[in-house]
């Protein structure tokens, strides 16, 4: 079972995909925002060693909401690459996070 934000990025990435949504999503800043939850989530995981061990569908979320949400927000490619890549190296074992 998932958070509702897994949910929402799952569905931000979507949206994102559609010429009329990623559009408005980008002007609301929802890039931004993802990549703060994922910076978030690092956070919590480093607090909590336990934490997701085997489970990190807010990571995997996440990113396939970045991938296609950052082409429509330049500015914010920086931080949403590390955002990735801190994620990457937090579950390297993870094949779905290491392909997108």
């Amino acid at each position: 079972h998932t958070s509702i934000a897994v949910d929402c990025c799952k569905v931000f990435g979507q949206l994102a995909q559609n010429d009329r949504w990623g559009p408005w999503l980008s002007e609301k800043g929802v890039v931004e925002h993802i990549v703060k939850f994922m910076e978030d989530c690092l956070d919590f995981r480093c607090h909590v060693s336990s934490y997701h061990q085997h489970r990190h569908p807010e990571y995997t979320a996440s990113t396939f909401a970045l991938t296609h949400l950052v082409r429509r927000e330049p500015m914010q490619v920086d931080g949403a690459l590390r955002a990735v890549i801190k994620a990457m190296l937090a579950v390297p074992k993870e094949l779905k996070l290491q392909v997108r």
